[in-house]
């Protein structure tokens, strides 16, 4: 049997109003919305009625119900984070659709960083996806933490254009330039960071990218740390247990826990900035990094001299094998 069922909007007085019909699954306007459009919470709306319906009048679990209902529906309906929008920019390519995740806060903490790290993981995908890539900026002296998380449909150049261009052509980024980038991405940061395009100068050259420099400021030399980040993602492949595949939303959902947990511990920070920031870096490689530190350093207790040539570099290696 059809039903229809009529839905008014209560924000502000609105006086909107719309009709589902159970039948059809049509949706038809009654009389628009006299306020400022919020799609996200109209199709979560939307959503939840259709799954009440639904769920009198059928013998079907309500686990599975909710699964094919969320995957009838856009992925907005769950792109919020804290409240606000979680979803920065969407953008449908040839290779296939772009998607990138960032919140306020996220952006904010990017705006005032001089160095960031970037990589990605082909581990955690859903369908039509290649790798997920993830910006990191430094929330204190040594932690990092994720900013930006994008899903791109391939490794091309194009694909990471989409990214930074959706980056920097937000207004909270309009002044963002980075000092310094620490990437796997070799080819690209060869030609637009290293190279230069053009008559364009390096916006990083050769010099700025001394590993020296790096460790004398207790700067990652690498990407490894986001290599660890890479493997907290791993649960969302462990609560399918082998039976489904992963699902956009629940990527979705534990990148809003990453996004969250930034945003916690940089708003503590930003209160007390002796909050200690637990960090996901194995002791082993701070031990490392220490170790490094002063061999790089080549400041020997009197009356001890310095390293020079062969000897200073044997120091450094060492430094790294131990």
């Amino acid at each position: 049997m059809s039903r229809k069922w009529h839905f008014r909007g209560r924000l502000n007085d609105c006086k909107g109003s719309y009709a589902f019909d159970t039948s059809t699954g049509n949706y038809r306007v009654i009389q628009e919305h006299t306020h400022e459009e919020d799609s996200i919470d109209t199709l979560a709306e939307l959503a939840k009625s259709e799954l009440r319906e639904t769920a009198k009048n059928s013998n079907e679990t309500p686990r599975v119900l909710y699964n094919v209902l969320k995957s009838r529906y856009d992925a907005e309906v769950i792109m919020r984070a804290g409240g606000n929008s979680f979803l920065l920019h969407e953008k449908v390519m040839n290779q296939g659709k772009v998607i990138v995740f960032a919140s306020e806060s996220g952006l904010e903490i990017l705006a005032k960083s001089n160095i960031i790290l970037a990589d990605g993981t082909f581990d955690v995908t859903p369908d039509g996806f290649c790798q997920i890539f993830t910006i990191h900026a430094y929330i204190s002296e040594s932690v990092i933490r994720p900013v930006v998380f994008a899903l791109l449909p391939s490794k091309e150049l194009s694909a990471y254009d989409a990214v930074l261009s959706a980056i920097c052509s937000n207004q909270i980024l309009m002044n963002w330039k980075p000092q310094l980038v620490i990437s796997e991405f070799i080819a690209y940061l060869e030609k637009y960071y290293i190279n230069g395009v053009g008559s364009n100068p390096a916006a990083f050259p050769p010099d700025s990218w001394t590993c020296a420099e790096v460790t004398r400021n207790a700067i990652h030399r690498t990407t490894n740390a986001l290599e660890v980040w890479h493997r907290m993602l791993k649960p969302v492949i462990h609560q399918t247990n082998g039976l489904r595949k992963i699902r956009l939303s629940d990527l979705i959902e534990k990148l809003k826990e990453e996004e969250s947990r930034t945003d916690s511990d940089a708003k503590a920070l930003s209160l007390n900035p002796n909050y200690k920031v637990s960090s996901n870096r194995r002791m082993s490689n701070v031990a490392k990094d220490q170790r490094l530190l002063r061999a790089i350093r080549n400041t020997p207790a009197p009356p001890n001299l310095p390293l020079t040539g062969l000897s200073y570099l044997k120091s450094i290696s060492l430094a790294l094998k131990s």
